[in-house]
Protein backbone atom coordinates (compact mmCIF):
# COMPACT_ATOMS: atom_id res chain seq x y z
CA UNK A 1 0.00 0.00 0.00
CA UNK A 2 1.59 3.56 -0.73
CA UNK A 3 2.05 6.18 1.39
CA UNK A 4 -0.71 8.38 0.67
CA UNK A 5 -3.34 5.78 1.40
CA UNK A 6 -1.80 4.65 4.29
CA UNK A 7 -1.92 8.69 5.56
CA UNK A 8 -5.73 8.56 4.35
CA UNK A 9 -6.40 5.37 6.48
CA UNK A 10 -4.97 7.23 9.34
CA UNK A 11 -7.04 9.77 8.84
CA UNK A 12 -9.95 8.29 8.66
CA UNK A 13 -9.52 5.63 11.43
CA UNK A 14 -9.18 9.71 13.69
CA UNK A 15 -12.14 10.57 12.21
CA UNK A 16 -15.00 7.60 12.41
CA UNK A 17 -12.84 5.29 14.76
CA UNK A 18 -13.21 1.15 14.50
CA UNK A 19 -16.38 -0.28 13.39
CA UNK A 20 -16.46 -3.89 14.26
CA UNK A 21 -18.03 -6.22 11.81
CA UNK A 22 -20.29 -9.05 12.68
CA UNK A 23 -17.87 -11.40 13.14
CA UNK A 24 -15.78 -8.99 15.12
CA UNK A 25 -13.05 -7.74 12.44
CA UNK A 26 -12.52 -4.17 11.72
CA UNK A 27 -13.35 -2.74 8.34
CA UNK A 28 -9.93 -0.78 7.43
CA UNK A 29 -11.30 0.25 3.52
CA UNK A 30 -10.92 3.97 3.92
CA UNK A 31 -14.22 6.13 2.55
CA UNK A 32 -11.67 8.39 0.22
CA UNK A 33 -9.13 6.21 -1.81
CA UNK A 34 -7.20 6.71 -5.06
CA UNK A 35 -7.93 5.36 -7.83
CA UNK A 36 -5.16 2.45 -9.38
CA UNK A 37 -3.45 2.55 -12.27
CA UNK A 38 -6.67 0.15 -14.29
CA UNK A 39 -8.89 3.17 -13.64
CA UNK A 40 -7.90 5.67 -16.31
CA UNK A 41 -7.99 3.08 -19.23
CA UNK A 42 -11.57 2.19 -18.25
CA UNK A 43 -12.39 6.03 -18.78
CA UNK A 44 -10.56 5.98 -21.99
CA UNK A 45 -12.29 2.80 -23.18
CA UNK A 46 -15.92 4.61 -22.23
CA UNK A 47 -15.44 7.36 -23.63
CA UNK A 48 -14.24 6.04 -27.15
CA UNK A 49 -17.41 3.97 -27.08
CA UNK A 50 -19.52 6.74 -26.31
CA UNK A 51 -17.62 8.55 -29.47
CA UNK A 52 -18.06 5.74 -31.89
CA UNK A 53 -22.11 5.43 -30.16
CA UNK A 54 -22.62 9.30 -31.50
CA UNK A 55 -21.18 9.05 -34.84
CA UNK A 56 -23.57 5.54 -35.93
CA UNK A 57 -26.44 8.06 -34.38
CA UNK A 58 -25.09 10.97 -36.70
CA UNK A 59 -24.57 8.67 -39.49
CA UNK A 60 -28.12 7.03 -39.09
CA UNK A 61 -29.89 10.42 -38.60
CA UNK A 62 -27.98 11.98 -41.23
CA UNK A 63 -28.79 8.84 -43.58
CA UNK A 64 -32.38 9.24 -42.90
CA UNK A 65 -32.31 13.03 -44.22
CA UNK A 66 -30.73 11.71 -47.03
CA UNK A 67 -33.69 9.37 -47.66
CA UNK A 68 -36.21 11.93 -47.34
CA UNK A 69 -34.94 14.35 -49.31
CA UNK A 70 -34.23 17.13 -46.74
CA UNK A 71 -31.70 18.91 -46.81
CA UNK A 72 -29.05 19.47 -44.30
CA UNK A 73 -29.08 23.29 -43.09
CA UNK A 74 -25.96 24.85 -41.30
CA UNK A 75 -26.50 27.86 -38.84
CA UNK A 76 -24.24 30.62 -38.51
CA UNK A 77 -24.73 32.36 -34.99
CA UNK A 78 -27.76 30.36 -34.16
CA UNK A 79 -29.30 31.44 -37.87
CA UNK A 80 -30.11 29.25 -40.43
CA UNK A 81 -27.07 29.94 -43.42
CA UNK A 82 -28.01 30.42 -47.33
CA UNK A 83 -27.63 27.29 -48.66
CA UNK A 84 -25.55 27.50 -51.93
CA UNK A 85 -27.34 26.08 -55.02
CA UNK A 86 -25.15 24.13 -57.43
CA UNK A 87 -26.97 23.59 -60.84
CA UNK A 88 -25.97 20.94 -63.43
CA UNK A 89 -26.18 21.53 -67.20
CA UNK A 90 -24.54 19.61 -69.79
CA UNK A 91 -22.04 21.53 -71.69
CA UNK A 92 -23.72 21.84 -74.81
CA UNK A 93 -27.19 23.10 -73.71
CA UNK A 94 -27.89 26.42 -73.72
CA UNK A 95 -27.04 28.87 -71.09
CA UNK A 96 -29.81 29.50 -68.61
CA UNK A 97 -32.15 32.80 -68.40
CA UNK A 98 -31.41 34.72 -65.36
CA UNK A 99 -35.12 34.18 -64.40
CA UNK A 100 -35.30 30.57 -64.58
CA UNK A 101 -35.15 28.59 -61.15
CA UNK A 102 -32.97 25.21 -61.19
CA UNK A 103 -35.25 21.99 -61.16
CA UNK A 104 -34.94 20.81 -57.76
CA UNK A 105 -33.53 17.52 -58.43
CA UNK A 106 -30.39 19.15 -59.30
CA UNK A 107 -30.26 21.38 -56.22
CA UNK A 108 -27.32 20.43 -53.78
CA UNK A 109 -27.70 22.23 -50.32
CA UNK A 110 -25.36 22.61 -47.94
CA UNK A 111 -22.51 20.11 -47.20
CA UNK A 112 -22.53 16.26 -47.72
CA UNK A 113 -19.63 13.87 -46.32
CA UNK A 114 -20.33 10.84 -47.89
CA UNK A 115 -20.60 7.92 -46.11
CA UNK A 116 -19.81 4.12 -46.62
CA UNK A 117 -23.16 3.24 -48.42
CA UNK A 118 -23.75 6.37 -50.60
CA UNK A 119 -20.22 6.21 -52.41
CA UNK A 120 -21.58 5.84 -55.59
CA UNK A 121 -24.36 9.20 -55.41
CA UNK A 122 -21.98 11.33 -53.95
CA UNK A 123 -19.12 10.22 -56.79
CA UNK A 124 -22.14 11.69 -58.66
CA UNK A 125 -22.60 14.52 -57.27
CA UNK A 126 -19.15 15.80 -57.35
CA UNK A 127 -18.50 14.55 -61.39
CA UNK A 128 -21.44 16.99 -61.36
CA UNK A 129 -19.82 19.84 -59.62
CA UNK A 130 -16.52 19.63 -61.41
CA UNK A 131 -18.29 20.00 -64.58
CA UNK A 132 -20.35 23.15 -63.25
CA UNK A 133 -19.43 26.15 -65.54
CA UNK A 134 -18.85 29.17 -63.22
CA UNK A 135 -21.43 32.85 -62.86
CA UNK A 136 -18.56 34.33 -65.65
CA UNK A 137 -18.86 31.48 -67.99
CA UNK A 138 -22.63 31.49 -68.11
CA UNK A 139 -22.50 35.55 -68.87
CA UNK A 140 -20.42 34.86 -72.00
CA UNK A 141 -23.01 33.25 -73.78
CA UNK A 142 -25.70 35.75 -72.51
CA UNK A 143 -23.36 38.61 -73.41
CA UNK A 144 -22.54 37.40 -76.78
CA UNK A 145 -26.76 36.49 -77.49
CA UNK A 146 -27.42 40.13 -76.46
CA UNK A 147 -24.73 41.55 -78.58
CA UNK A 148 -26.38 39.66 -81.50
CA UNK A 149 -30.10 41.48 -80.56
CA UNK A 150 -28.43 44.77 -80.42
CA UNK A 151 -26.30 44.63 -83.33
CA UNK A 152 -27.94 46.35 -86.32
CA UNK A 153 -28.61 44.34 -89.63
CA UNK A 154 -26.64 45.41 -92.81
CA UNK A 155 -28.63 47.24 -95.26
CA UNK A 156 -28.65 47.02 -98.68
CA UNK A 157 -30.06 48.27 -101.49
CA UNK A 158 -32.21 45.41 -102.54
CA UNK A 159 -32.50 42.54 -100.67
CA UNK A 160 -34.74 38.84 -100.41
CA UNK A 161 -35.34 37.32 -96.88
CA UNK A 162 -35.18 33.74 -96.58
CA UNK A 163 -35.57 31.24 -93.19
CA UNK A 164 -33.09 28.87 -92.94
CA UNK A 165 -32.77 26.46 -90.18
CA UNK A 166 -29.49 26.07 -88.53
CA UNK A 167 -29.71 23.14 -85.09
CA UNK A 168 -33.33 23.71 -84.77
CA UNK A 169 -33.37 27.69 -85.00
CA UNK A 170 -34.56 29.91 -88.06
CA UNK A 171 -32.25 32.81 -88.64
CA UNK A 172 -33.60 35.01 -91.55
CA UNK A 173 -30.74 35.57 -93.76
CA UNK A 174 -30.89 38.50 -96.38
CA UNK A 175 -29.95 37.71 -99.97
CA UNK A 176 -28.55 40.07 -102.13
CA UNK A 177 -31.38 40.09 -106.13
CA UNK A 178 -29.65 38.88 -108.86
CA UNK A 179 -29.49 41.21 -112.46
CA UNK A 180 -32.58 39.00 -113.48
CA UNK A 181 -34.85 39.44 -110.35
CA UNK A 182 -33.94 43.29 -110.15
CA UNK A 183 -34.83 43.88 -113.99
CA UNK A 184 -38.15 41.71 -113.63
CA UNK A 185 -39.43 43.87 -110.37
CA UNK A 186 -38.72 47.26 -112.26
CA UNK A 187 -40.37 45.41 -115.25
CA UNK A 188 -43.27 44.91 -113.39
CA UNK A 189 -43.56 48.17 -111.76
CA UNK A 190 -43.39 49.51 -115.18
CA UNK A 191 -46.42 47.26 -116.53
CA UNK A 192 -48.39 48.52 -113.59
CA UNK A 193 -47.79 51.66 -114.21
CA UNK A 194 -48.47 51.74 -118.03
CA UNK A 195 -52.30 50.04 -116.92
CA UNK A 196 -52.60 53.03 -114.36
CA UNK A 197 -52.23 55.81 -117.34
CA UNK A 198 -48.18 56.90 -115.51
CA UNK A 199 -46.43 57.18 -118.80
CA UNK A 200 -43.44 59.03 -117.33
CA UNK A 201 -43.37 56.75 -114.38
CA UNK A 202 -43.93 53.55 -116.41
CA UNK A 203 -40.77 54.93 -119.18
CA UNK A 204 -38.34 55.16 -116.57
CA UNK A 205 -39.17 51.71 -115.12
CA UNK A 206 -38.47 50.24 -117.84
CA UNK A 207 -34.95 52.74 -118.52
CA UNK A 208 -34.10 51.25 -115.28
CA UNK A 209 -34.57 47.67 -116.03
CA UNK A 210 -32.57 48.14 -119.63
CA UNK A 211 -29.78 49.58 -117.57
CA UNK A 212 -29.50 46.78 -115.62
CA UNK A 213 -30.14 44.06 -118.53
CA UNK A 214 -30.07 45.72 -121.68
CA UNK A 215 -30.73 42.07 -123.07
CA UNK A 216 -34.52 42.11 -121.90
CA UNK A 217 -36.67 42.40 -125.01
CA UNK A 218 -40.06 42.88 -123.30
CA UNK A 219 -38.38 46.09 -121.01
CA UNK A 220 -37.24 47.09 -125.08
CA UNK A 221 -40.29 46.17 -126.65
CA UNK A 222 -42.60 47.91 -124.88
CA UNK A 223 -40.55 50.88 -124.38
CA UNK A 224 -40.23 51.59 -127.97
CA UNK A 225 -44.31 51.04 -128.18
CA UNK A 226 -44.13 54.68 -125.81
CA UNK A 227 -41.65 56.01 -128.12
CA UNK A 228 -43.84 55.05 -131.39
CA UNK A 229 -46.91 55.98 -129.65
CA UNK A 230 -46.00 59.54 -128.54
CA UNK A 231 -44.49 60.22 -131.94
CA UNK A 232 -40.75 60.20 -130.43
CA UNK A 233 -39.42 58.04 -134.03
CA UNK A 234 -35.98 58.90 -133.32
CA UNK A 235 -35.38 57.80 -129.59
CA UNK A 236 -37.14 54.65 -130.76
CA UNK A 237 -35.19 53.95 -133.61
CA UNK A 238 -32.32 54.22 -131.66
CA UNK A 239 -33.66 52.04 -129.11
CA UNK A 240 -34.95 48.99 -131.74
CA UNK A 241 -31.49 49.57 -133.49
CA UNK A 242 -29.67 48.56 -130.23
CA UNK A 243 -32.35 45.88 -130.04
CA UNK A 244 -31.59 44.64 -133.44
CA UNK A 245 -27.99 44.78 -132.91
CA UNK A 246 -28.76 42.07 -129.63
CA UNK A 247 -31.36 39.97 -130.57
CA UNK A 248 -30.62 39.61 -134.68
CA UNK A 249 -33.55 36.60 -134.33
CA UNK A 250 -35.74 38.39 -133.16
CA UNK A 251 -38.37 39.64 -135.77
CA UNK A 252 -40.70 42.11 -133.74
CA UNK A 253 -38.17 44.18 -133.40
CA UNK A 254 -37.05 44.46 -137.00
CA UNK A 255 -40.53 45.15 -138.00
CA UNK A 256 -40.79 47.62 -135.19
CA UNK A 257 -37.49 49.47 -136.70
CA UNK A 258 -38.91 49.24 -140.26
CA UNK A 259 -41.82 50.74 -139.27
CA UNK A 260 -40.08 53.85 -137.74
CA UNK A 261 -37.88 54.06 -140.60
CA UNK A 262 -41.44 54.70 -143.08
CA UNK A 263 -42.11 57.11 -140.96
CA UNK A 264 -38.98 59.23 -141.34
CA UNK A 265 -39.28 58.67 -145.05
CA UNK A 266 -35.91 55.87 -145.05
CA UNK A 267 -37.85 53.34 -147.12
CA UNK A 268 -34.63 51.63 -148.77
CA UNK A 269 -33.45 51.23 -145.45
CA UNK A 270 -36.50 50.33 -144.09
CA UNK A 271 -36.34 47.42 -146.89
CA UNK A 272 -32.86 46.46 -145.85
CA UNK A 273 -33.46 45.81 -142.28
CA UNK A 274 -36.41 43.53 -143.14
CA UNK A 275 -34.15 41.58 -145.76
CA UNK A 276 -31.96 40.25 -143.35
CA UNK A 277 -32.04 37.51 -141.18
CA UNK A 278 -35.78 36.95 -142.86
CA UNK A 279 -37.13 34.29 -140.80
CA UNK A 280 -39.50 31.10 -141.82
CA UNK A 281 -42.27 32.27 -143.34
CA UNK A 282 -44.61 30.07 -141.57
CA UNK A 283 -43.37 31.37 -138.30
CA UNK A 284 -44.27 35.32 -139.42
CA UNK A 285 -46.40 35.72 -142.15
CA UNK A 286 -46.82 39.06 -140.74
CA UNK A 287 -43.10 39.64 -141.40
CA UNK A 288 -43.46 38.78 -145.29
CA UNK A 289 -46.66 40.98 -145.35
CA UNK A 290 -44.94 44.50 -144.32
CA UNK A 291 -41.94 43.28 -146.60
CA UNK A 292 -44.48 42.91 -149.71
CA UNK A 293 -45.63 45.94 -149.02
CA UNK A 294 -42.55 47.89 -149.36
CA UNK A 295 -41.62 46.04 -152.46
CA UNK A 296 -44.83 47.87 -153.79
CA UNK A 297 -43.42 50.63 -152.57
CA UNK A 298 -40.48 50.37 -154.31
CA UNK A 299 -41.81 49.60 -157.58
CA UNK A 300 -40.80 45.66 -156.93
CA UNK A 301 -43.91 44.27 -157.76
CA UNK A 302 -42.51 40.87 -158.85
CA UNK A 303 -40.71 40.86 -155.87
CA UNK A 304 -44.04 41.86 -154.21
CA UNK A 305 -46.09 39.14 -156.01
CA UNK A 306 -44.14 36.22 -155.34
CA UNK A 307 -44.20 37.08 -151.37
CA UNK A 308 -47.92 37.47 -152.39
CA UNK A 309 -48.31 34.04 -153.76
CA UNK A 310 -46.50 32.22 -151.08
CA UNK A 311 -48.03 33.78 -147.77
CA UNK A 312 -51.72 32.54 -150.11
CA UNK A 313 -50.41 29.13 -149.53
CA UNK A 314 -50.18 29.70 -145.78
CA UNK A 315 -53.88 30.77 -145.66
CA UNK A 316 -55.84 31.78 -148.52
CA UNK A 317 -58.72 32.97 -146.97
CA UNK A 318 -56.79 36.60 -146.16
CA UNK A 319 -58.88 39.18 -148.60
CA UNK A 320 -55.93 42.01 -147.72
CA UNK A 321 -53.23 39.80 -149.03
CA UNK A 322 -55.48 39.55 -152.97
CA UNK A 323 -55.95 42.58 -152.90
CA UNK A 324 -52.50 43.06 -152.24
CA UNK A 325 -51.75 41.00 -154.82
CA UNK A 326 -54.21 42.24 -157.54
CA UNK A 327 -52.58 45.85 -157.41
CA UNK A 328 -49.10 44.39 -158.20
CA UNK A 329 -50.44 42.30 -160.94
CA UNK A 330 -52.07 45.36 -162.35
CA UNK A 331 -49.09 47.20 -162.49
CA UNK A 332 -46.94 44.87 -164.21
CA UNK A 333 -50.07 44.84 -167.00
CA UNK A 334 -52.13 41.52 -166.04
CA UNK A 335 -55.37 42.43 -165.84
CA UNK A 336 -57.06 39.35 -165.86
CA UNK A 337 -54.87 37.81 -163.17
CA UNK A 338 -55.74 41.07 -160.95
CA UNK A 339 -59.41 41.05 -161.91
CA UNK A 340 -59.22 37.41 -160.35
CA UNK A 341 -57.17 38.24 -157.37
CA UNK A 342 -59.73 41.10 -156.82
CA UNK A 343 -63.14 38.54 -156.76
CA UNK A 344 -60.85 36.35 -154.49
CA UNK A 345 -60.77 39.24 -152.07
CA UNK A 346 -64.21 40.03 -152.39
CA UNK A 347 -65.29 36.31 -151.44
CA UNK A 348 -63.30 35.66 -148.38
CA UNK A 349 -65.52 37.39 -146.78
CA UNK A 350 -63.17 39.00 -144.51
CA UNK A 351 -62.50 42.69 -145.85
CA UNK A 352 -63.32 45.52 -143.77
CA UNK A 353 -66.33 47.75 -145.13
CA UNK A 354 -63.24 50.21 -146.62
CA UNK A 355 -61.44 47.62 -148.64
CA UNK A 356 -64.64 45.47 -150.26
CA UNK A 357 -65.63 49.00 -151.68
CA UNK A 358 -62.01 49.64 -152.79
CA UNK A 359 -62.30 46.27 -154.25
CA UNK A 360 -65.62 46.59 -156.02
CA UNK A 361 -63.80 50.20 -157.78
CA UNK A 362 -60.99 47.94 -158.90
CA UNK A 363 -63.63 45.73 -160.27
CA UNK A 364 -65.34 47.95 -162.53
CA UNK A 365 -62.26 50.52 -163.63
CA UNK A 366 -61.11 47.02 -164.76
CA UNK A 367 -64.38 45.89 -166.55
CA UNK A 368 -64.33 49.46 -168.19
CA UNK A 369 -61.11 49.19 -169.52
CA UNK A 370 -62.10 45.81 -171.50
CA UNK A 371 -60.87 43.05 -170.16
CA UNK A 372 -62.39 39.73 -171.94
CA UNK A 373 -66.60 38.99 -170.95
CA UNK A 374 -66.46 35.16 -169.76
Amino acid sequence: MSLINQVLKDLEQRREGPVSSADGTILTTPRYTVARGSSPFVLYVFAVVLIILSLLIGFLVWDRIIERGGPMVMTIGGRPAPAPTVTFRPSDAPPASPSSAPPAENAIVGLVKPGADDGVDNAASKKKVEHEPTAQTRSAPEKTATAKKTAPAPKTVETDETETSHAGSMEKQRRPLTPQQRTDRFFRKAYSALRKGQLQQSEQFFRQALAIMPGHVKSREMLAGLYIKSGRYVEAGQLLKQGVALNPAYSLFRKLYARVLLEQDALDQAVAVLERNLPQINQDVDYYALLAALYQRQGRHENAVALYQNMLKQNSMVGIWWIGMGISLEKLGDTEAARQAYEKARASGTLAAQMIQYTDNRLAALKEIGYPDE
